[in-house]
């Protein structure tokens, strides 16, 4: 995923990662991400791992939460951006599986 991220068009200001344990991670591959990365440990849970990266964000950022099994377009982070800065109105999007649902129509 660190690769994945790293190819985007737009580079995150900061990457945080929240882990359960050390052999989660394998740190050699934090050393030449583009990008300044953030490592938590919490308790194994979603609720708990999505709270600590919560809570080490500023009030001002804008969050994007991946799994580790989803893959972006390289544009992913730069249409994101662009469309939570010119649309303050929004503070929340959700996406759609693509690979089971094609349809037409333009969508993130």
């Amino acid at each position: 995923m660190l690769r994945d991220i790293a190819r985007q068009t737009r580079l995150p200001d900061r990457v945080i990662l929240v882990i359960t344990a050390q052999e989660d991670l394998d740190f050699a591959d934090l050393r030449d991400v583009p990008f300044s990365a953030q490592v938590l440990t919490a308790e194994p849970g979603l609720t708990r791992q999505r709270n600590a990266a919560l809570e080490a964000a500023a009030p001002d950022d804008l969050l994007l939460f991946l799994d580790d099994d989803f893959v972006m377009a390289e544009d992913y982070v730069a249409n994101l951006y662009l469309l939570l800065t010119t649309m303050p109105d929004l503070v929340m999007l959700t996406g759609m599986c693509c690979r089971w649902h094609r349809r037409s129509g333009p969508w993130l």
